[in-house]
């Protein structure tokens, strides 16, 4: 974020909506400001600091997309049955270094440059070869399992932009074009932190009154598919003291903190204060359920979200809000999932009307269709929701029932690019 915040980010309105939170935080956040430069290798899923143009066409040059026999097309200007002479044999990484005449064939493997003289292949299963000589019927034309020069890739084509993200595609793009080192904004670090007195570490005994802390687990998977350099900086006690001297030390070092419970109005509540104290607050409560909570700031150059304590709620508003933030720090667009309009298969006799709702829904499809059912049970610290479930619900704020039959938003998890 920007050192000053704009107006937008000023303490709000008891609640902000959706689009007001995700359009403050879009026109405000920059990413890191460092690059480097990495090996093909260590560069998946980063994001471009420098655009790339094509230093040479791919492929260089014209070349053979089976293996078979290169020839004129010419020759199919008179009918069959052809017979023709092979006057040589061009290999991938070896060309035929004579030419080829109208009346002459040569061999030719998948991947040889195509020799000069001739414009189309002829595929093997097509021909009789014996000592020398050829003969088939089939007839061919100009082109014919031919791959052109630069038909993927032209010469100083614009491949890449800066700010488009190195995926398995991009990178094998960027290999063909034989760059074996790109410039790519640094991976973000990343610090999570977990509050509350009754969280337990997985593995331990179990206490009375005791939860174990799976918003940890569930941001960490959340942030697997990022390229980030993650710390785990474990769960602090409900005490202002530790809260805040944590978010301090961690916002030194780090470029995003994310920290789970605590974000309420509550007497043991202490991150949103903590982090107005270090720092500024520039959002907090949002009129969407889960996530009511939620809150945006800056401790120094360091971003911070706080999200609710209960898991689903902290879901929520990682693939909403988290989700674009990474990419856009990280150095790349603002990323905004698509939404498919499908049929509710279900009825919701009453809704908050001001307030975004999303439920956990499943896609069915049967004999009058594709439709959207939710899940039975719609509570934020409801796990199995998610785990069986196949996306997000979305009900708008203008919402406040919804009949079997009516066209709802749904985003698919596929679509959040998250793991469930």
């Amino acid at each position: 974020m920007t050192d000053t915040p704009p107006d937008c980010f000023s303490p709000p309105k008891p609640l902000m909506t959706e689009a007001d939170a995700l359009t403050a935080l879009k026109s405000t956040l920059r990413p890191v400001e460092e690059h480097e430069t990495r090996p093909l290798h260590e560069a998946a899923g980063l994001y471009l600091s420098q655009p790339i143009r094509a230093p040479r066409a791919v492929p260089a040059h014209d070349n053979a997309a089976v293996d078979g026999y290169a020839v004129h097309s010419s020759i199919f200007n008179k009918p069959p049955p052809y017979r023709l002479p092979v006057v040589g044999t061009a290999w991938a990484g070896k060309p035929l270094e004579t030419s080829v005449g109208p009346a002459e064939a040569a061999r030719i493997f998948t991947g040889a440059v195509m020799p000069s003289g001739t414009d189309c292949v002829l595929m093997q299963e097509h021909v009789s070869a014996q000592n020398n000589l050829i003969e088939f019927s089939v007839n061919g034309r100009e082109g014919l399992n031919r791959r052109l020069a630069g038909e993927d890739t032209g010469l100083n084509e614009a491949v890449l932009e800066r700010g488009d993200r190195l995926g398995a595609a991009a990178l094998a793009t960027v290999a063909s074009l034989g760059i074996g080192e790109v410039s790519v904004y640094r991976p973000l670090r990343v610090a999570v932190l977990s509050t509350g007195d009754e969280l337990a570490e997985p593995g331990m005994a179990y206490r009375p009154g005791t939860v174990y802390d799976s918003n940890r687990p569930l941001l960490r998977a959340l942030l697997s598919t990022y390229p980030v350099a993650l710390t785990d900086l474990g769960s602090a006690a409900d005490t202002r003291s530790e809260v805040e001297r944590l978010l301090e030390t961690a916002a030194r070092t780090h470029d995003l903190l994310i920290t789970s419970g605590g974000a309420s109005t509550g007497e043991g509540d202490h991150v949103t204060s903590a982090v107005q104290s270090a720092g500024e607050l520039h959002l907090w409560r949002l009129a969407i359920k889960p996530g009511k909570p939620i809150g945006f700031g800056q401790i120094g150059a360091c971003t911070v979200v706080c999200l609710p304590g209960n898991p689903v709620a902290a879901f929520t508003g990682f693939v909403l809000f988290i989700r674009p933030m990474l990419s856009r720090l990280g150095g790349g667009p603002w990323t905004v999932p698509r939404v498919w309009r499908v049929k509710a298969g279900f009825d919701l006799k009453a809704k908050k009307p001001g307030r975004c709702d999303y439920l956990r829904g499943s896609l069915i499809s049967d004999e009058t269709g594709t439709h959207v059912i939710k899940f039975p049970k719609d509570g934020s610290a409801l796990l199995s929701s998610l785990r069986h479930s196949d996306g997000l619900i979305r009900l708008p704020e203008d919402c406040t029932a919804l009949s079997a039959g009516e066209m709802v938003d749904f985003i698919p998890y596929t679509e959040l690019g998250v793991p469930v």
